[in-house]
């Protein structure tokens, strides 16, 4: 469903917190590898090998066809209801209707026209799509050049021109990887093992709820991207090719398309207000910022890094059997967080403002 007419921004209301983890803490389908192949062969006349794909919550597999041709074919998680697939199907359909200057994932529809397709497993049916594969590989940003910040900036902007007509009633669910969402992980807080850490942790959460939160549901919202980091974000060179996987999609004020991209694109070793002011940059010669948003960006960048850090914490306690494994990806959100606490908020706001302000803002 989409729609071009101004909306509100996202409610504050919605599931409780047990409810919105359990699209987290339910496992991926036990689909394997001979049942995506069948499911293919059935439903889309189409011969390939496939091969299972990392990925949080579904089942993702690239298929290798007999012309040498790759697909992605993904098996929802069995919590995603239908509107929540709904959603996330119809966004690549509204962007290839609209157009968007970077690749996109593009759905192939079965045989008989349809959007997914059903795989039968241990008596429930999965539903599943078959997409095409973006050009690219996926990369750490952290190390990225000034350019490839830019870059960054830039398709975050292009697209959110492109979802900026795009509506949807699952736009307004409650996701916990959602920085606005920040403050339903406050319980998590008391699980992290260090004292300074857990401090800035807790500091950065009261803030949000108290302070930030409230001034950020005035700002322009639209459905974003969520999660424009080095998984999602496929590079060639020094220029970004396209962005992949829009599962994490949520109605949200539009600058935190820039607080998340920016998350990756900043190393604990170097000044990170630099790599900020370079995604917004490139974000601004596509689409303008207000002041009101470029006020609250840093601190939407610390909410972002705060859930990071919270949400790999509370998935190693939720699957103490991948706990190590856990902890290891979370490593670099960890670190980065501690460079961060050693500068006042107030003090990173105040800079990344007096930069846009001081002619870093595109005309």
């Amino acid at each position: 469903m989409s729609a071009a007419q101004p909306r509100a921004g996202p409610a504050a209301a919605g599931p409780s917190p047990g409810e919105a983890a359990e699209l987290l803490s339910t496992p991926p389908p036990r689909v394997d590898t001979a049942l995506a192949e069948a499911a293919l062969l059935r439903h889309y006349g189409l011969v390939g090998r496939a091969s299972i794909l990392a990925a949080e919550r579904d089942r993702n597999f690239m298929v290798t066809l007999a012309d040498g041709t790759r697909r992605v074919f993904k098996v929802y998680n069995a919590a995603e209801d239908a509107a929540a697939r709904e959603f996330q199907n119809g966004v690549l359909l509204h962007m290839e209707r609209v157009g968007v200057a970077c690749a996109v994932p593009r759905l192939v529809p079965t045989r008989e026209g349809a959007v997914d397709c059903g795989v039968a497993v241990g008596g429930h049916d999965y539903r599943a799509i078959l997409i095409s594969v973006v050009p690219g590989e996926a990369r750490d940003l952290s190390g990225a050049s000034p350019s490839l910040r830019r870059d960054l900036g830039r398709v975050a902007a292009e697209v959110g021109t492109a979802l900026a007509g795009y509506d949807h009633p699952a736009a307004r669910r409650v996701l916990l990887w959602d920085p606005m969402q920040l403050g339903r992980l406050a319980g998590v807080v008391e699980l992290i093992p260090d004292p300074a850490q857990r401090r800035w942790l807790a500091g950065v959460v009261e803030r949000f709820v108290a302070e930030v939160r409230p001034r950020a549901l005035a700002l322009p919202a639209q459905v974003i991207h969520n999660d424009m980091s080095g998984s999602n974000v496929l590079v060639d060179g020094d220029r970004v090719s396209g962005v992949i996987d829009f599962g994490d999609m949520v109605l949200a004020p539009r600058v935190n398309e820039i607080a998340i991209a920016s998350n990756y694109a900043v190393a604990a070793d170097r000044d990170p207000l630099a790599a900020i002011a370079d995604v917004v940059e490139g974000y601004e010669a596509v689409r303008a910022l207000a002041e009101a948003e470029v006020a609250l960006l840093y601190d939407l960048v610390l909410a972002r890094l705060a859930v990071r850090v919270l949400m790999y914490r509370w998935r190693a306690e939720l699957f103490p059997e991948n706990r190590d494994y856990i902890l290891r990806n979370g490593a670099t959100g960890a670190r980065l967080a501690e460079a961060f606490a050693g500068l006042a908020p107030g003090a990173g706001r105040d800079a990344l403002l007096k930069r846009w302000t001081s002619g870093r803002r595109m005309p």
